[in-house]
């Protein structure tokens, strides 16, 4: 937490700003003016603006470090906060119209995270909340404020000895994706991360890379669920050859009792022959990467782990009956979607092969769909009627 004499943009002056979780670490916190921050309730000799004096958009600025949008969504009605149970807004309020009214419901005026007065504001809902918790949960992007993390676990070696003519070149999953070379047989990608859930099923790519010849490669992935520092059988994830230079597809399920927090995947590529995870061999290449595992409730209340928010996507018609389309003109690279209940459970994961999505099967009711292209993720609420 800073606090400043004044803060001035091109706009005007700036009350405070609080930073979303995934930024640059040197910027990470919240900022707040000196006169805005603190409560006129609590005493006197000291200089606060109203209305803004009773420290309420500090707590404002906190809702953002902790992953809460304004409440209109930042847009016109259609925009949305992510979060359920909030009221849909054309816009921020000012003062305290507790009546005023629009997108045909009445405006939330007295929640946190609009723009009314500080003696108007004084609720977050239960969506707010859960969200704002999540990030707080072992293995949440804000975890170190409310958890210790435990000793750093060491983990077998393993790697190939020759990797010139045959290498990893390609490992997706959880929002994280590397494009690598040949890498001398191993290395350690541990500072790279996928965010997975428990009880969830994740589309994972890989593929090998070739000096001239394609080769018969034989892969492994192992993910230490139980985070003990040993790859148990159980624990194989992936497994099987292939014959190609192209992407591969898997589907990686993780289990409802993965232990929360961050884990090791190793991913071990073999020439000709399988491996075991800790196995030294003659040709081929093994990459250590962090798997992120997160409660299955929590996946869509902080997925965007990352560096930027979700991007909103466009996709019609919303309400919709039997499939939606989705606009891919900004979806570049190959893409994966999950869609998940309000609630966070994972309905249905797939690849991203055609911009029309059937979701026939699905009841009734309101879902979130996340497109992960590996850079970054989109994210749309829609209805089944």
């Amino acid at each position: 937490m800073w606090v400043v004499p004044k803060m001035t943009t091109v706009k005007g002056e700036n009350l405070g700003f609080g930073q979303f979780p995934g930024g640059s670490p040197n910027t990470d916190g919240v900022v707040m003016g000196a006169q805005y921050f603190g409560s006129s309730d609590k005493g006197t000799g000291f200089y606060l603006s109203a209305p803004y004096d009773k420290g309420r958009t500090t707590t404002h600025e906190v809702g953002h470090y902790l992953n809460l949008r304004h409440i209109w969504g930042d847009g016109p009605c259609g925009f949305d906060d992510l979060v359920a149970d909030t009221p849909a807004s054309n816009g921020p309020s000012g003062g305290c119209s507790t009546q005023k009214t629009s997108c045909n419901s009445k405006d939330m005026v007295e929640n946190y995270m609009d723009y009314s007065d500080d003696a108007c504001m004084s609720l977050f809902t239960r969506g707010q909340k859960e969200r704002m918790r999540a990030v707080l949960e072992n293995g949440g992007p804000r975890s170190g404020l409310a958890y210790t993390a435990p000793k750093e676990i060491t983990y077998c070696s393993s790697k190939g000895n020759i990797s010139t003519s045959e290498w990893i070149d390609h490992v997706a999953l959880g929002g994280m994706s590397n494009k690598t070379g040949s890498d001398g047989g191993y290395k350690n990608f541990s500072k790279k991360t996928a965010t997975l859930a428990q009880k969830s099923s994740n589309v994972m790519t890989i593929s090998a890379g070739f000096k001239k010849t394609v080769y018969k490669e034989y892969w492994n992935v192992w993910i230490d669920f139980n985070q003990n520092g040993t790859f148990d059988n159980s624990e194989k994830v992936i497994s099987g050859p292939s014959t190609s230079n192209k992407d591969l597809w898997a589907t990686v399920k993780v289990p409802s009792n993965a232990k929360l927090g961050k884990t090791r995947m190793r991913v071990s590529m073999k020439y000709n022959e399988s491996q075991n995870a800790c196995e030294i061999f003659s040709f081929g290449e093994v990459e250590d990467y962090t798997v992120n595992i997160i409660s299955n409730t929590a996946r869509n209340k902080y997925y965007q782990n990352r560096s930027k928010e979700p991007t909103n996507i466009t996709l019609y018609p919303n309400p919709a009956t039997d499939y939606i389309q989705v606009d891919l003109t900004s979806i570049s690279d190959k893409a994966t979607y999950q869609i998940t209940t309000m609630q966070g459970l994972c309905l249905k994961t797939h690849e991203l092969s055609s911009s029309k999505i059937d979701i026939s099967n699905l009841r009734s009711g309101t879902y979130i769909i996340t497109i992960n292209n590996g850079k970054q993720l989109y994210q749309k609420k829609f209805v089944k009627e």
